[in-house]
């Protein structure tokens, strides 16, 4: 049997301290060259690779938060941070825009964010950059450029990395039905019209509260369809919310009449949610058809022809049978006999007719003479849907839905059924002695997916009444 003597001992000790020995003093010289010797010659020495960085931040405008990204060093020499070799995070491009608009929070410069949290990052380690962000008061989605960088020596590799922070106010709403669009004689009244919306941003909406009521509004302030006004709050807002409060998922109602006008025509109602005072919320393309008859007595079906018959549809579901919280795509396909310009229209009814469930505009399309061409969209199944067959209506309208080109009534359906019950698995039952098991198929469920409305930040080229937020010089926001 091996035995262990002292001397044996003695000289492994002698070996480890050794050895540690001559690692201190490698570190200690690269650590003296990287502090001391940094020149041009030393710049190949000195790389990185992405790592990963926090999840992107929405913030309120204003508000702070702590945000952190990590890179490896992968080049020779360690970085030190104090030293020539310090290693910072910088906005790539040197850009100083994003501190003028108030991002940079407690920065080293306009355009250097931040060092490493370490004291020393040797080669293979990750390094930590923590800094913090503020939220301008311009709402808006801002991409700031990530690049490491030894100032007077080299930037570092160029992986790409953004910081992307949304200055959001947490107003956002979601169409989920309108009634349908009315057609009247001249100077009719219409029957009641509503349309449901759902909260999917973060802030309660508060009837009655300044800045935080959600109106029903005509987009753009505009008072030229105040002709067809009939008990609005005002000339450009044509409901307020009905229930006192609507917390973030709750859905709210707006309802409102129109009167037509005595010239026969089609009167385009263009609606949006806004917090008077504070921003716009999402741009659902909500538009309300006011259709008026050349008599009194109007048909109860809004599509009637008022220009030459120029498209023909030819529209697919699938799948043919869904449920809710499922997806179902439409595919409109649409030829124009002529070449022309239009804005091309697909609605889908609730199986009593008496509901537009989804609608989706497609504008400013353009035709040449025989041209075809498809607009696949795809729509999710809100959850508590009525149950029952769907229909799909098509239809092409001049720009700003001047004149009707052509429609077509029920040109696909689709049915809407109750999610299948996933089988109960059977009791497990006792094997005979001397028996051997078999295999027992597990039963097969089918998960039904949960469609999550993204939240998108409210977007205006307006900010409508009683305050306004303005950008820092020279500096916008994407959007």
């Amino acid at each position: 049997m091996y035995e262990l003597s002292l001397g044996r001992l003695f000289g492994a000790l002698v070996r480890v301290l050794a050895l540690t020995l001559v690692l201190a003093v490698v570190a200690a010289g690269l650590v003296a060259v990287s502090a001391n010797v940094s020149t041009p010659a030393t710049a190949f020495a000195f790389h990185s690779a992405f790592a990963d960085q926090g999840p992107s931040p929405t913030l309120a405008p204003g508000t702070l938060t702590s945000y952190s990204v990590h890179y490896r060093n992968t080049g020779l020499l360690p970085w030190q941070r104090g030293g020539a070799a310090q290693v910072n995070l910088a906005v790539a491009g040197d850009s100083a825009d994003f501190t003028r608009a108030g991002i940079g929070v407690n920065w080293i410069s306009e355009n250097r964010i931040v060092t490493t949290g370490e004291q020393m990052v040797l080669p293979g380690m990750l390094g930590t950059f923590t800094f913090a962000v503020r939220a301008p008061a311009t709402p808006g989605v801002y991409r700031v450029p990530l690049r490491l960088v030894i100032d007077g020596l080299t930037w570092l590799e160029d992986d790409h990395v953004v910081l992307t922070l949304t200055s959001d106010l947490g107003f956002h709403g979601q169409l989920l039905d309108q009634s349908l669009h009315p057609t009247l004689g001249p100077g009719d009244t219409s029957v009641p019209l509503t349309l449901h919306f759902r909260n999917t941003g973060a802030r309660t909406w508060t009837r009655g509260v300044a800045g935080q009521q959600v109106n029903l509004g005509v987009v753009g302030d505009d008072k030229s369809v105040l002709a067809l006004a009939a008990g609005w709050p005002t000339a450009d807002r044509v409901a307020i919310q009905a229930e006192p409060t609507v917390s973030p998922g709750g859905i709210a109602t707006y309802t409102f009449r129109v009167k037509a006008s005595m010239a026969a025509g089609i009167y385009p109602l263009r609606l949006r949610l806004v917090a008077d005072g504070v921003t716009w919320l999402d741009d659902e393309d909500v538009v309300t058809l006011v259709t008026v008859g050349a008599t009194a007595g109007a048909p109860t079906d809004k599509a009637f022809i008022t220009s030459p018959a120029t498209f023909t549809f030819v529209v697919g579901t699938d799948p043919l049978t869904t449920a809710a919280g499922r997806s179902v795509k439409v595919t409109t396909t649409v030829t124009s006999v002529a070449a022309s310009t239009a804005v091309i229209g697909v609605d889908v009814y609730t199986p009593d007719g008496s509901t537009v469930a989804f609608e989706k505009w497609f504008h400013n399309e353009s035709f040449g003479a025989g041209e075809q061409r498809t607009y696949p969209i795809s729509w999710t199944i809100p959850a508590g849907a009525t149950l029952g067959t769907y229909r799909v209506d098509v239809s092409a309208y001049a720009v700003g839905w001047k004149s009707l080109f052509g429609a077509k009534t029920a040109a696909a359906t689709f049915s809407v059924a109750a999610a299948a019950v996933p089988p109960t698995a059977p009791p497990p039952s006792a094997t005979p002695s001397g028996a051997t098991p078999g295999p027992t198929g597990a039963p097969s469920t089918t998960g039904v997916p949960t469609a999550t409305p993204a939240s998108t930040p409210a977007s205006s080229a307006r900010i409508p009444r009683r305050g306004r937020f303005r950008s820092p010089p020279g500096w916008a926001p994407t959007r």
